[in-house]
Order: structure tokens, then C-alpha cells, then sequence
């Protein structure tokens, strides 16, 4: 009795053992039945635990396991299951070697089975999750280093010769990791000797500094060298006497030391591009702080160039002309990052200067970065203008009151060619009938050149009055004026959508559609009646009118001619006019920020398009 206690104390106390450790452990029977197992092994094979019954077949709970997906690493396919059961079976009767498996949630078990005398196999399941993980860490690591394209050197900091070398390096200096071996730096780095890198190192080995930095040269094994940058770092390891590992980081910077010289290069040329420019250069922070400024923009400044820096260039302007400026600035935005300006400057000598600036600004997103301004001085020009726009006003107003005084006389002329006409001519012979009606037809030129003349010189000495209106209200009475001309012709025309509404002097736009309406119900094809078709269009700022007929039509040659003062394509007896109808119409438009063209239709006919900007300051 005394031994079967004994023996059966003995068995508790085992399966307590066995139940206290933190591995699992498991007992299968010479038929690879289950004979016992603890807790911590259920708990690593929770999916298969259900079929861990005493005497329950090894490949029995493997399969329980495999169906509830407790091994990853079997594949998915039937086929796949098949073949890794199979060769798991394999092994544990084996039991003669360790394996690593991966679970379902991406744990690691080591699995060490042993077959006794008996014929048992006992097994110990351990969790090596945190070992396999940083092994594969460091694995990663190893392939980082080695594919790196940036040279990594490992120096023995006692000896201070190498013990590793990576394959970027090998690649750079032409060596291989086996020559390298036992080698010192000093072989690849021709400006030190053995005694200056040890000289060097001594405050990293000491912990007196983190880290070395420094540029050198490498030289290859070749001869060749190249410039690179180093940092240099200690890894003491357990070893606190100055042991440990030397880890130097090696970057070749041939490319980069390239690019610096070409951007010096290229730095020195914009400086002398600006400083040599007959313009006005200037840098500034977004609240005008200037930055830089070139040779010529200090010089209309009477001040140097180091004095002008840190100024803000408002601060430069004076009255209005700062005022605008700021405002100008302040309204600019990434869609609209330009813009234009006059400056008039009186330099230290009593002299005006006119200037003709363009301020843009840079952005970086939506935040303003910096400010560009480029000025040029156009004094000469500016006053060039002036004496012209002076002599056009005075030309103007000479044409306005010659074409005004002429009338009178005209009129006069007109008035006794009528008395001749009524009194004397009734009885007059042939040759005197001719000579009247070519004095007729000469007045009724005369009258007609004094009134073009006169309504050129009203619409160039005049700016428009701008109104808002319905530009096809206007157009209906613009045609209600030609209502005679229409009918007698039997003109058709046709008016294509809706026109719009415009900002724009109300009279003169008339104008242009009366003359282009006339020119089209005039310039008709022989015993064909006119036909003409208007349409417009908005372009942006922009509204775009267009009359199109199917008339006699113009030339290739002649679309620009026909809108030059008394320029005319037919003769007088064959179509009557002054010849400055489009002359007219073009000095309209152009007024209002427009262009007009012309050109031939396809078909037969003449297309003239003309355009207004919408909203006309005045």
C-alpha cells in the first residue's frame, strides 16, 4: 500500500510540476494517443483544445486544428492541408528535432519533441514570438544595410581596424568585404594616417561628443577619389572601457558638390544679369520689407544698396502713389498675382522720372511668400506720349472746326447750284446740264467727307459715356432708322438668340451697328436682295457682336485697309459714302477695349466681328 501511495504522490506531484510552468507540455502514448497535457498547452492550441480528450490520436487534434484554422502556414486548399498534415505527422514521430510554427494570430511556438524508451513522445510548446519577431527585425535591418546605396563602415574600436562593410561600399571603393577585412581607414582615406583617425576618435570613444561630422575624400582602389560626408557614431555595446563598434555612415556627394557649383554659377550670372539690366530689380517680404535690390533700382533711389534693404519699398513712395500701392498689394491673390503701375519720382536733382512697374507675387499655397517688382524708366517715352496725345487732341480739334466751318460754305454752294438748278438750267443745253450735275455730285462729296470728318472728330476728342443698356433694344432702333434703306433694298435680316446686356456708351456702340448695318445693306450683290445675319456672344469681360451678308465681299488683301481713314475698295459712282464709316467703327471699339476685324465668308459675302469689354471705367 505504502508504495502505490508513493507512486501516486508522485504522479501529483509531476502534474503540478508540469501544470505550474509557463510552457506547454504535453505526453503522447507509443500510439501517438494523448496521455496528458497542462493548461498552458490548451491555451497555446485553443482552436484544437476541444479535441484534447486522454487517448484522443495526435492526428485527431491536428485536424481539429487545421479546421478551425489554427495553423496559417498550411495553406488554404484541401490539397495544401493534406500535405502539411502530412509532413507534421512525420515529425512528431520523428521527434528528434526542434521546428518553429506559426499560429493564427500570429504568434511563434517552439516545439521540441522526444521519444523516450517507452516509446512516449514528450513535447514543450514555447512562446518565441518576441525572439522570432526581433529576428526578423534585425533580418530586415541586415537587407536595409546591405542593398543601401550609402556606405556603411564597421571599425573595431580597440584596433581600429575593420570588422564589416557593407556592399554600397564595396560598390563605391572597388574593394571587397573579404579585402577589406583587417584593413584600417586610413587605406581609403589618404589625408589621415592611423595616428590622426586615432586622434580623431578618441573624444567619441571617451562619450566626450554624440557623434562625428565631417566631409573627406575616399579613395578607391583604382586611385580614383570622391568627396563624401561622414558620421561617425560609437556603439560601446556592454563593453564600457572603450571596446565596442566604430559605425561610420558614408555618403558619396559628388552630385551634390556638382549641383552647389552649378547653382553658385548660376547665382553669380542672375546677379550680374540684374545688376547689369537697364531696369529696375527689387525683392521684398509680402509687407514690401525689401530683400534686394539691383545697382540700377538703388541709383533712382539716391541711396545704396545696403542702406535700401530692410526699407519697405512703400515707404519709398510718397502721397496717392503709396496709398495705391499698398492697396494694389494687399489685393493680390494666386489667381491674380500681377499687377501694373505708374511711379513718378523726383530725384535728388529736381528731376521727374516716370516708371513703369510690374509687382508680382510669389505664393505658397495660399500665403504670400515673396514680393518681385521690376521697374523701367520711361521718362522720354512717358512724355513722347504726352506731346503726342496733345498733338492727336490738337489735330482733332483743328479737324472738328475745319469740317464745322466748311459746312457753311457747302451749304451755300448747295443753295445756288439749287437756284441755278430751278432758274436757269430748264433751258440750258446738254453740256451745261453735265457740268451741273457734276457740280452737284461734287458738293453732296463735300458735304459728306465735312460730316465723316466731323463725326470722327467728335467720337476721337470724346471719351464714351457709359451707360448700361439692352443692346438689342438699341439694335431694334438702330434698324428702325434704316427702316427706308431696308425697305427699299428688300433686305433680309435675321437676329440669331438674344442679345445682351452691356456697359458702354449707348451712342457710339449705335453707331458701329448703323455703319455695319448700312456698309451690308449697301455693298449687295446686283438684282440680289441683302441678307444679313447678327449674333453675338460673351467671352469673359468680353460681349462679341458679329454681322455677316452675303454681299459683294472683300479681298484677303484688303482686311485691313478697309478700316483706314477715306480708304475705298469701289468708286465713288458705284457706292456713295465718305470712307470713314469703319474708320469710325474701329476707333469705337478700340475705345472700348475691343478689337473689330473683317474678312471674307465663305459663300460669297463679308463677316466683320467687333468686340467691347463689359463695365468700362471710362
Amino acid at each position: 500500500m505504502d508504495s502505490v501511495r508513493d507512486d501516486s504522490e508522485l504522479t501529483a506531484i509531476l502534474l503540478a510540476a508540469f501544470e505550474a510552468i509557463p510552457e506547454g507540455f504535453v505526453i503522447y502514448g507509443p500510439d501517438d494517443r494523448l496521455v496528458a497535457c497542462n493548461s498552458a498547452y490548451r491555451r497555446l492550441y485553443d482552436l484544437s483544445a476541444p479535441a484534447m480528450t486522454v487517448g484522443a490520436p495526435f492526428e485527431t487534434i491536428l485536424r481539429c486544428g487545421l479546421e478551425n484554422g489554427q495553423y496559417p502556414e498550411a495553406g488554404e486548399t484541401a490539397e495544401e492541408h493534406e500535405a502539411w498534415l502530412s509532413e507534421r505527422l512525420a515529425a512528431h514521430r520523428r521527434a528528434d528535432t526542434d521546428i518553429e510554427q506559426r499560429l493564427d494570430d500570429d504568434r511563434w511556438l517552439q516545439i521540441r519533441e522526444r521519444r523516450l524508451e517507452t516509446g512516449h513522445v514528450i513535447g514543450f510548446r514555447s512562446d518565441v514570438t518576441a525572439l522570432k519577431r526581433l529576428s526578423m527585425d534585425h533580418d530586415r535591418l541586415s537587407r536595409t544595410i546591405e542593398r543601401s546605396a550609402q556606405e556603411i563602415h564597421l571599425i573595431d574600436a580597440r584596433t581600429g581596424r575593420y570588422i564589416d562593410i557593407n556592399r554600397g561600399a564595396c560598390l563605391n571603393l572597388g574593394y571587397t568585404r573579404a579585402e577589406m577585412m583587417g584593413r584600417t581607414p586610413a587605406c581609403i582615406n589618404p589625408e589621415f594616417t592611423d595616428a590622426d583617425i586615432a586622434e580623431m576618435l578618441k573624444p567619441l570613444i571617451a562619450g566626450e561628443v554624440p557623434l562625428i561630422e565631417l566631409e573627406t575624400t575616399h579613395q578607391r582602389s583604382d586611385g580614383t577619389t570622391y568627396p563624401c560626408r561622414l558620421r561617425i557614431f560609437h556603439d560601446r555595446g556592454e563593453d564600457e572601457a572603450g571596446g565596442g563598434v566604430i559605425v561610420a555612415f558614408a555618403q558619396d556627394i559628388s552630385e551634390s558638390r556638382r549641383l552647389e557649383r552649378e547653382l553658385a554659377q548660376g547665382r553669380a550670372d542672375l546677379e550680374i544679369l540684374l545688376q547689369g539690366i537697364p531696369d529696375l530689380v527689387a525683392r521684398a517680404k509680402p509687407d514690401t520689407t525689401l530683400t534686394f535690390v539691383n545697382a540700377r533700382f538703388a541709383h533712382s533711389r539716391g541711396m545704396p544698396a545696403a542702406e535700401l534693404v530692410g526699407r519697405r519699398l512703400a515707404d519709398l513712395m510718397s502721397g496717392e502713389q503709396r496709398h495705391t500701392f499698398e492697396r494694389n498689394v494687399d489685393a493680390l491673390t494666386p489667381d491674380l498675382p500681377v499687377v501694373n503701375a505708374m511711379e513718378h519720382v523726383v530725384d535728388r536733382s529736381g528731376v521727374e522720372h516716370t516708371y513703369q512697374w510690374s509687382h508680382t507675387m510669389r505664393f505658397d499655397g495660399d500665403m504670400a511668400d515673396s514680393l518681385f517688382s521690376v521697374g523701367r524708366d520711361v521718362t522720354e517715352l512717358y512724355a513722347a506720349n504726352e506731346a503726342l496725345a496733345k498733338a492727336n487732341t490738337n489735330l482733332e480739334s483743328f479737324a472738328y472746326a475745319a469740317s464745322h466751318d466748311l459746312r457753311s460754305p457747302i451749304q451755300t454752294m448747295r443753295s445756288l447750284l439749287g437756284i441755278l438748278e430751278e432758274d436757269y438750267l430748264k433751258d440750258a443745253p446738254d453740256d451745261a446740264r453735265m457740268v451741273f450735275e457734276r457740280l452737284k455730285g461734287v458738293s453732296d462729296r463735300m458735304l459728306q467727307l465735312s460730316n465723316g470728318v466731323l463725326d470722327y472728330a467728335r467720337i476721337a476728342g470724346k471719351p464714351p459715356e457709359v451707360s448700361t443698356f439692352d443692346s438689342g433694344e438699341m439694335l431694334d432702333g438702330v434698324l428702325g432708322n434704316l427702316e427706308a434703306e431696308i425697305a427699299e433694298s428688300g433686305a433680309r435680316i435675321a437676329v440669331d438668340g438674344t442679345m445682351p446686356v452691356v456697359t458702354a456708351g449707348r451712342p457710339q456702340i449705335a453707331q458701329v451697328f448703323q455703319n455695319l448695318v448700312s456698309n451690308a445693306l449697301k455693298f449687295h450683290r446686283p438684282g440680289q436682295a441683302p441678307e444679313i445675319d447678327i449674333a453675338s456672344a460673351t467671352r469673359g469681360p468680353f460681349h462679341v457682336f458679329s454681322i455677316r451678308d452675303r454681299g459683294i465681299g472683300i479681298g484677303e488683301e484688303d482686311r485691313e485697309d478697309i478700316f483706314k481713314p477715306f480708304n475705298r475698295l469701289h468708286g465713288r459712282r458705284a457706292y456713295s459714302g465718305s470712307g470713314l464709316g469703319l474708320t469710325i467703327c474701329r476707333r469705337i471699339v478700340e475705345a472700348h477695349g475691343g478689337r473689330i476685324r473683317a474678312a471674307r465668308r465663305e459663300g460669297g459675302g463679308t463677316w466683320i466681328e467687333f468686340s467691347i469689354k463689359d463695365q468700362i471705367d471710362g
